[in-house]
């Protein structure tokens, strides 16, 4: 995940339309993200990611995603 400077907390994030909270699979590795609910998972996206409290892109078409 490419980091970008957009919000700092959760609740910033969920303001900003980050509504549908997502794993995100790739590589080994497991994220806890916040996504756009209408996000197209087989494009580059930007994320929330709740672990480290900042916004991204994602890659989708290397992840797997489930729903929580």
């Amino acid at each position: 995940m490419t980091t970008t400077a957009r919000v700092t907390t959760e609740a910033e994030a969920r303001d900003a339309g980050f509504t549908r909270e997502v794993i995100a699979a790739s590589l080994g590795q497991e994220l806890n993200l916040l996504i756009a609910p209408d996000t197209d998972l087989d494009s580059e996206f930007e994320a929330f990611d709740l672990d480290t409290l900042e916004t991204g892109l994602v890659k989708g078409w290397l992840g797997v995603f489930e729903d929580v």
